[in-house]
C-alpha cells in the first residue's frame, strides 16, 4: 500500500541504503507508445459515452495501479473520460510513461527476507571460511557480509558455506588436537 516490492526491488535495495535524493522511474507501459495509449483512450471514449477513467485502465494496468496513477495524474476516481480534457489524458499517459516515485528508505529489518552485515568476507579464508583473525573459528550464511539475488540463492549460500565451514572445522580440529 505504502511501498514498492517484489524480487528486482527487494535486488536494488541494498544499493539504496544512505543514498538521499534516489527516485525510481518506471514505465508502466513500456509495450504501448504514447501514440498507441491516445488511441486507446480515443477508442474507449468513441466506444461508451459513460467510460469512467479507471475503466479506460483496466487492462492497461492493475486497478490499484490505476488508482495510483490517476492521483499522480491529479484526475479524480470516476471522472468520466469523455469529460477530461486532453490535457488531462495527456498527463494520465505522460505518468504511465514516467511513473516517478522518490525513494524514502526501505520497510525496514521487520520485512527483510535477507539482511547485509556480518563478517567482512576479506577477514576469512575462502577456501576454508576459517576467521583470519581468530583461527579456529569457522564463519558461514548469514553469519558472513554476502547477499545474493532473491530466487534461493541465499538459502544456496547458506547451505554451501556450512558445508565448506563445517567439513573445513572437521579437518582443523583432526589436525590440530
Amino acid at each position: 500500500d505504502k511501498a514498492v516490492s517484489g524480487i528486482p526491488v527487494m535486488n536494488l535495495s541494498h544499493l539504496c541504503k544512505d543514498k538521499p535524493n534516489l527516485s525510481l522511474q518506471l514505465d508502466l507501459c513500456e509495450e504501448y507508445s504514447t501514440t498507441e495509449l491516445r488511441e486507446h483512450f480515443n477508442e474507449t471514449i468513441r466506444g461508451n459515452e459513460a467510460c469512467e477513467v479507471e475503466q479506460a485502465l483496466s487492462g492497461v494496468v492493475n486497478t490499484k495501479l490505476g488508482y495510483a496513477v490517476l492521483n499522480k495524474a491529479k484526475i479524480k476516481q470516476h471522472s468520466l473520460l469523455n469529460k477530461l480534457s486532453s490535457r488531462d489524458i495527456d498527463n494520465i499517459i505522460s505518468v504511465l510513461k514516467c511513473f516517478k516515485i522518490a525513494i524514502t528508505g526501505t520497510k525496514g529489518f521487520e520485512s527483510a527476507q535477507i539482511t547485509c552485515g556480518g563478517v567482512n568476507t576479506d577477514d576469512t579464508n575462502s577456501k576454508t571460511l576459517m576467521s583470519n583473525i581468530c583461527h579456529g573459528l569457522f564463519i558461514c550464511g548469514e553469519a558472513l557480509d554476502i547477499h545474493g539475488d532473491c530466487g534461493g540463492y541465499n538459502l544456496h549460500l547458506a547451505w554451501t558455506t556450512g558445508r565448506i565451514a563445517g567439513s573445513s572445522a572437521a579437518h582443523y580440529l583432526r589436525d590440530n588436537l
